[in-house]
């Protein structure tokens, strides 16, 4: 997957990422990381310094070494993907780095150094209702009792629904193992 607000998108974001998935069998999930310079200077973006990286240091340790979690480049292997829920919005990569970290370890992980990225900076007021999500997403990993599956957030004059909605695996939608696993259903 590769974000759609990207400024400047180049091949070497594909080719990075399926660098390590062509090369060693032993990585099923590869994560990018790059240089961000516009506004953000080096790093991650706000949301990824406020609350995805501390959240993982206090509940997830062992994903610290992800350098950039909230990065939307990523790749993966369908064996493995396949088996995986999907967090709607935000809270996607948070999702599948702890279910994964979970599933299968971090050693079956890779990081992509995608070189340098340019994508808008958003408003703060904008940046409120994704670093919701994302808390949630981790809380809801954590524990899922401590959060809810649904959250208003006052941001300015509006709120915004936070929504902890989520797709199954695709190995337990009807229709895909019909499609893509026939020996699963006797066919």
């Amino acid at each position: 997957w590769c974000d759609a607000d990207l400024v400047d998108f180049h091949h070497r974001f594909v080719s990075g990422l399926l660098g390590p998935l062509l090369c060693e069998p032993e990585v099923d999930f590869v994560k990018g990381f790059y240089n961000r310079p516009q506004a953000d200077g080096e790093g991650g973006g706000r949301v990824t310094e406020l609350t995805a990286k501390p959240l993982i240091a206090l509940l997830f340790p062992e994903l610290s070494s992800i350098l950039q979690p909230l990065s939307g480049e990523y790749g993966g292997r369908r064996t493995l993907l396949e088996q995986l829920p999907f967090v709607e919005g935000y809270g996607v990569e948070m999702g599948l780095l702890i279910d994964i970290a979970q599933k299968e370890g971090t050693s079956r992980m890779a990081q992509a150094d995608l070189d340098v990225r340019h994508h808008r900076n958003r408003p703060l007021t904008e940046l409120a209702p994704q670093a919701a999500a994302i808390m949630q997403t981790v809380l809801r990993r954590a524990n899922r009792e401590l959060v809810g599956v649904h959250a208003e957030l006052s941001v300015g004059d509006t709120m915004s629904d936070i929504k902890a909605a989520e797709r199954p695996p695709m190995l337990e939608v009807a229709e895909y193992l019909r499609r893509h696993v026939p020996a699963a259903v006797g066919a």
